[in-house]
């Protein structure tokens, strides 16, 4: 491992001791994690994480959105 140096706002600080006392880890490791995770993980950028996080594999959603919500019910008295 090599060793760096960041600089967190307080607010971001204390939310990262918080949470490595709750989790009983060291700080270190939380945020090696959290930069594994985004940086290292599914290849999925913060763009991309502003649409669907899934695919239903239903493809007429929006066309047909009044004919599914009558089958729901949804707005039905």
């Amino acid at each position: 491992m090599v060793r760096t140096t960041i600089y967190l706002s307080e607010e971001l600080k204390a939310a990262l001791e918080a949470r490595a006392r709750a989790d009983r880890r060291t700080e270190s490791d939380l945020i090696r994690e959290a930069l594994a995770d985004k940086l290292l993980g599914a290849g999925t950028t913060s763009a991309q994480m502003r649409f669907g996080l899934f695919d239903s594999g239903v493809t007429t959603t929006s066309t047909e959105v009044d004919e599914v919500l009558a089958e729901t019910g949804f707005g039905i008295a």
